[in-house]
């Protein structure tokens, strides 16, 4: 099996499960290049005003169909060697990659809406559409 990911012919695009919400607040995900996966947060105001500063966890391929793997057996939170994933409070969920020391805060909506995209394989390669 190839550890690569196609990013797609467009190039990399960040894209939200089709579980999120029309909140516009939910776990972004993109392929930046066919060996890393970045994570991002799109409640960050830098999403829009500032792309490309804000906070983002990159994962390899290896890496993120690992971290996937484990989402799809605990759906709540899930711990690699390199990510790792904690409830803070009732209804607030942190993501941290632990080489970068990256924190991201997703809500109980989002991050359930993420791991249902993730439980129904949408996370495998780039979409062919965009949200």
């Amino acid at each position: 099996m190839s550890s690569e990911i196609d990013p797609g012919p467009q190039g990399p695009r960040w894209f939200k499960s089709s579980y999120s919400t029309g909140s516009c607040t939910c776990v972004e995900v993109r392929f930046a290049t066919s060996r890393e996966v970045e994570i991002r947060d799109s409640k960050d105001p830098r999403c829009t005003l500032a792309p490309g500063t804000e906070p983002v966890i990159k994962l390899s391929s290896d890496e993120w169909r690992q971290f996937q793997s484990v989402l799809r057996v605990t759906r709540w939170l899930g711990s690699t060697s390199h990510i790792l994933a904690t409830q803070n409070s009732d209804d607030e969920l942190r993501l941290e990659c632990r080489r970068s020391g990256t924190a991201l805060l997703f809500n109980r909506a989002e991050w359930e809406a993420f791991v249902a995209g993730v439980q129904s394989h949408e996370f495998l390669n780039e979409p062919a559409y965009t949200h």
